[in-house]
């Protein structure tokens, strides 16, 4: 979802705020901002200059990665809520899970296949998907 010009320069002002707070800790540039939490390398670069729409969502998800890589020690902006950050170490997906060959053997896979040995990847997939 779009958001109305009003509400694109509140959002535009807190994700450069918060941004600006982090390079005050940590010395990097806009470019390496954008590659880090967007995957674009002109994304600040581009709301600076007023050439940048973006949805909620993807504000949403950048300020997420900001709160999830939030230096130790530094002060989140006063004014702009801060997304609960995540545990970034979290279990994998299947409790006890091994790797094998590049790929996850699930922990109930000796279950449900007692006698077929783990073959990674589409092998193990009849549809090959």
């Amino acid at each position: 979802m779009h958001v109305t010009m009003r509400k694109q320069e509140e959002l535009n002002r807190e994700l450069l705020a918060v941004a600006g707070a982090y390079m005050a800790v940590r010395p990097v540039t806009w470019k390496t901002l954008g590659t880090k939490f967007h995957g674009n390398i002109r994304f600040f670069e581009r709301i600076r200059n007023r050439e940048k729409s973006y949805t909620v969502r993807k504000f949403d998800e950048v300020m997420q990665e900001f709160s999830d890589c939030w230096p130790e020690g530094a002060v989140w902006p006063a004014d702009i809520w801060r997304p609960k950050p995540k545990d970034l170490r979290t279990p994998p997906p299947y409790k006890n899970a091994r790797r094998i060959g590049g790929y996850t053997k699930p922990a109930w896979w000796d279950e449900l296949h007692p006698n077929t040995p783990w073959k990674h990847g589409r092998e193990n997939n009849p549809n090959g998907v």
